[in-house]
């Protein structure tokens, strides 16, 4: 899987919990596919303590 940097890192922050917003301008969003991919990625991580 490769995937925008930012977009990657905003949607992991998302799907940890951590709500960052959309990348600005002129920077695009992922896809649903690769979105749900980063969500599972995420979901299968231990879970922190503080995170959650």
């Amino acid at each position: 899987m490769s995937a925008p940097f930012i977009p990657a890192v905003k949607a992991a922050l998302d799907a940890a919990g951590f709500p960052v917003g959309s990348p600005r301008e002129p920077v695009l969003g992922l896809d649903a596919a690769t979105t749900a991919r980063i969500s599972s990625l995420i979901e299968a991580l231990p879970q922190l303590s503080a995170s959650r």
